[in-house]
């Protein structure tokens, strides 16, 4: 496992960094440490993000089909 600074450092060509930790102050500390860096391309997704992918792709929940029941295309 890695700290958040060894974290920092290993992302640099990283677009996405999940957050499911759910600390503010870790949070803080990744914003602060890519910011230092200037890394502008990884974007931190909260904990409740990752958990709608993991719904949608792993779980094949799916996005509901609602425009079909309306008739709408």
């Amino acid at each position: 496992m890695y700290g958040i600074q060894e974290l920092i450092a290993r992302i640099q060509d990283t677009d996405i960094l999940f957050d499911l930790a759910g600390s503010h102050a870790a949070r803080r500390e990744l914003r602060e440490g890519l910011a230092a860096i200037h890394n502008q391309r990884t974007v931190i997704a909260q904990e409740s993000v990752a958990r709608m992918i993991w719904a949608l792709a792993v779980e094949g929940g799916g996005l509901p089909e609602v425009h079909q029941e309306m008739g709408h295309h």
